[in-house]
């Protein structure tokens, strides 16, 4: 897929949402095959040609994050940037059972030494400063008005967004929208997605229907977990100071669990739809290279 991020705003979420009894600890027992064990580092050629990627979303983030502090601070708190120690991976992104066995999808779990550096400070607020800390990072009733709205951070793949949705790149992007679909219902893939599907539901987490479902079903269960009035972003990670440790040892054996059986059931649908998405991509990129090239400027220049 082009776009990576991931936000889901729960409102009393439905659909991907684990139900009460699902099952979460012994959820995959058995050991993964040899295919699945690791799962190697893959940009597809467009994602490469417009710069996408951990290294640059890591550079984003960074920035953003020393906004946030700044503006905490102007509001009397010290806050600590969440600054991850390394861009090669990023949070929904799995690399081996091992990981994802440790840090799930690295949503609720850091991959850094360093995963909450604010909880702590928190934690010894009294509840009217914890109020003063939400209101000041989120805005009051989270209107989206706080600090974190303030930094202005804009992911690359958000910036890919904006850029297309102007008119300049209007064929460009029915083109890009015509490729995905291209990619998503060729026949291979989507006998591949299937297969995903139907080895997730052997796993005891049914109804989901495709690749990049599994994170999405640890976010939805992150947000009601969390509240309702906030958003759960992968990207951002203040939300999780508002889980008791017994709410977060939760949410974390939820998604190493989904983690699991995900990273077991993509292995065969990755070496199909990557072989796929090389072929149509490059195709693409042979036929569109200039205008290409002006969208990469354009998300750079803007960014």
């Amino acid at each position: 897929m082009i776009v990576l991020t991931v936000l889901a705003t729960v409102t009393g979420a439905a659909g991907l949402a684990a139900s009460d009894d699902q099952p979460v600890a012994d959820a995959v027992a058995a050991e993964p095959t040899t295919a699945a064990e690791e799962r190697a580092p893959w940009a597809s050629p467009l994602t490469s040609f417009l710069g996408l990627g951990p290294e640059a979303a890591a550079e984003h983030m960074s920035a953003g994050e020393q906004k946030i502090a700044a503006c905490m601070q102007a509001a009397g708190f010290e806050y600590t940037p969440a600054v991850p120690e390394t861009a090669d991976v990023l949070p929904g992104e799995l690399t081996s059972f091992a990981d994802a066995s440790e840090y799930g999808y690295g949503l609720t779990i850091n991959r850094s030494a360093d995963e909450m550096p604010n909880r702590e400070a928190y934690e010894a607020l009294s509840a009217r400063e914890r109020e003063r800390w939400d209101d000041a990072l989120y805005g009051p009733a989270a209107d989206g008005t706080g600090c974190l709205n303030e930094a202005g951070i804009v992911l690359p793949e958000q910036a890919l967004e904006r850029e297309l949705s102007r008119p300049e790149f209007r064929n460009l992007a029915a083109g890009m929208a015509e490729l995905e679909t291209a990619i998503t219902t060729h026949e291979r893939v989507t006998r591949a997605v299937s297969a995903w599907s139907a080895c997730m539901a052997e796993q005891d987490f049914p109804g989901l229907d495709a690749p990049g479902d599994g994170f999405e079903l640890v976010l939805e269960r992150a947000g009601q977990t969390v509240g309702a009035d906030v958003a759960v972003d992968g990207f951002d990670t203040a939300w999780l100071d508002r889980l008791s440790d017994a709410e977060l040892a939760e949410l974390q054996e939820f998604e190493r669990a989904v983690a699991r059986a995900d990273i077991r059931c993509l292995a065969d649908y990755d070496a199909v739809e990557r072989e796929i998405r090389t072929d149509l991509e490059n195709e693409f990129i042979a036929g569109h290279r200039d205008e290409l090239a002006s969208l990469r400027s354009a998300m750079e220049q803007h960014g």
